[in-house]
């Protein structure tokens, strides 16, 4: 199959374009991109079992509340919706 290649400045590779950077994320959440570990899940784990929010998780983890969701979804302790 052929593929297109398109300008730079072309509308489709623009829309395409992150509209923030890694640095600006993480001026918000400072491990944003950051490896998940095993420890870090079970902490996660733990403090989900023990019925912290997913704010106060965020908060905690210094993580987006998507990132803290997808994770949780990853290691089995929410179902899809």
């Amino acid at each position: 199959m052929r593929q297109e290649r398109f300008k730079d400045d072309s509308p489709i590779v623009e829309e395409c374009r992150k509209s923030y950077t890694l640095e600006e994320r993480r001026e918000k959440h400072s491990n944003a991109y950051m490896s998940w570990n095993d420890e870090s899940d079970k902490v996660l784990c733990r403090m989900f079992d023990e019925g912290n929010t997913i704010d106060s998780l965020s908060e905690f983890f210094k993580r987006s509340k998507g990132t803290i969701i997808s994770r949780l979804k990853k290691i089995g302790k929410i179902e899809e919706l």
